[in-house]
């Protein structure tokens, strides 16, 4: 009876088998699933078929020990992709864009969309055959079989490689430019490739990468050492104040070629408040005969100026800068290379006002208004004028004739008394001692003005005040250089701003 038992289950599971294939024709063919391996396993679980003239053929296995059938179905389609991808024979850890992975990325969803969710169609000629469940004391395993069209798997490998050939070719082009740019004297088309290509080998994933860094940042080195800066033109003397009426011109060339289309900074300085100066740049390309003339705003400082160009190739070497800390003794070397490439251009700013004789009285006085009987303010304003070439004489007056508050008509007054000639302006001023602290010593402040005045027109010229702060071991050195300083730093200030 047992027998008889047996033998009619097993007829109601091949009516089952059966029933389950013909209503289930339009969809994947279902798990087979048994609770201990035996001799119903598929065949094509322990020998993978054939490939066959169009079409070939993979099998792989995922276990998960919790039996989870989701996570073994997970674990089954990585190790079809890894199947896949070893038939392909592309070796997909090479891409590193976002675009190219977004490509390969992708690929691998799709095929885990179509084991997991067995839903044929998501990837063109490939195809999930049939499916396998064993479930055991150490878990569940899922086997997948699964075709592919040779054509599509062929498709599948020319876009790889295509993608692969895409990256590399990131660094041989723009490299294979910049020799050909370097045989035909091109200075502009040699940095640009060797540059491209010098960035585009700081990617790790690059077959050779460090090889290929290496190679075309020595190149580019001696692309820019073959740079060459000459002087063609220099203005003889600018004046203060005044627009410039003729440039300073600069060649750049390259092998003994001009060098068109590169940028030349032009570096100056020019006076700020507070008697300092700054820094500011100019930025021109090399026109066709690789020559640039630089026309400089109305100059500020007075006195002997140097103005610096050099050949600015930041916008080639930025992406360079940046590099792993193996490869940082090559960028800077590259970077002391092309700072190397400057040439100094010496010129003088005068000031006409210079040439107009001048008078000085300045009247120093103590913390009180009374005045101290010295000319230190004097001597420091009398000091930086002179340097700049201006022609200066102290006034022989007395504090008691001008008065406290130094008037300039009183001046102009007592100077026409006395006939005095040769001083067609006139500075005048008061400084006065603001605080003194013993700290450290003593802490001197002081503080006034001065002004500059034509003398037949009575006409105000300049004007300029200023403070000073000085330390000294005694009151007196430290009132003395107060006074000083705050007269050098007033003496500037008219020599850069009188017309």
């Amino acid at each position: 009876m047992n027998r008889n038992l047996s033998n009619s289950l097993r007829g109601l599971f091949v009516l089952l088998y059966l029933s389950l294939v013909l209503f289930g024709c339009a969809s994947p063919p279902p798990a087979q699933s048994i609770s201990e391996p035996s001799s119903q396993v598929p065949a094509w679980v322990t020998q993978r078929p054939s490939a066959t003239s169009t079409t070939e053929y993979f099998v792989a296995s995922g276990t998960d020990e919790s039996a989870n059938v989701p996570k073994a179905e997970e674990a089954a389609a990585a190790a079809l992709m890894t199947e896949i991808n070893q038939y392909l024979g592309v070796d997909i850890s090479l891409v590193s864009t976002t675009e190219q992975r977004a490509s390969f990325d992708e690929f691998e969803t799709e095929m885990r969309n179509t084991i997991t969710l067995q839903a044929d169609g998501r990837i063109a000629g490939f195809r999930i055959q049939d499916r396998y469940e064993v479930s055991t004391g150490a878990g569940v395993t899922v086997y997948i079989l699964a075709s592919y069209e040779k054509a599509a798997l062929e498709q599948e490998r020319q876009k790889r490689e295509a993608l692969i050939q895409e990256q590399e070719d990131a660094v041989s082009i723009p490299e294979n430019q910049g020799r050909a740019a370097l045989s035909a004297r091109d200075g502009l088309g040699a940095v640009t490739g060797f540059s491209q290509a010098a960035e585009a080998a700081m990617d790790a994933s690059i077959r050779n990468a460090d090889v290929r860094f290496e190679r075309n940042m020595r190149s580019l080195a001696e692309t820019i050492q073959a740079f060459e800066l000459q002087i063609l033109q220099v203005p003889s003397q600018l004046v203060v104040s005044a627009p410039p009426t003729e440039d300073f011109v600069v060649a750049l060339s390259f092998q003994g070629a001009p060098a068109p289309g590169l940028d030349l900074r032009a570096t100056f300085s020019e006076a700020q408040s507070g008697g300092r100066s700054r820094v500011q740049n100019i930025t021109q390309k090399t026109d066709a005969d690789g020559t640039v003339r630089f026309r400089l705003p109305p100059p500020t400082l007075v006195g002997s100026q140097t103005l610096t160009v050099s050949l600015d190739l930041s916008a080639y070497l930025g992406p360079l800068e940046d590099v792993p800390r193996a490869q940082q003794a090559l960028s800077n070397a590259l970077f002391d290379n092309a700072s190397a490439k400057m040439v100094r251009l010496p010129y003088s700013v005068i000031s006409l006002a210079r040439e107009v004789p001048m008078g000085i009285f300045v009247l120093d006085t103590d913390i009180a208004g009374n005045p101290t009987g010295r000319t230190e303010t004097s001597q420091g304003i009398v000091q930086e004028l002179s340097s700049a070439g201006f022609r200066i004489t102290p006034l022989n007056l007395q504090p008691a004739q001008v008065g406290a508050s130094v008037n300039p008509s009183t001046v102009i007054q007592l100077l026409d008394q006395q006939g005095v000639v040769g001083a067609d302006r006139l500075i005048l001023g008061r400084v006065s001692i603001v605080s003194v602290e013993e700290r450290d010593g003593f802490l001197v402040r002081v503080g006034g003005s001065v002004e500059v005045y034509d003398r037949n027109t009575g006409v105000l010229l300049f004007s300029q005040e200023g403070f000073k702060l000085s330390q000294g071991a005694s009151s007196a050195r430290a009132i003395s250089s107060a006074f000083s300083s705050l007269g050098r730093d007033l003496g500037t200030a008219i020599a850069r701003g009188l017309r």
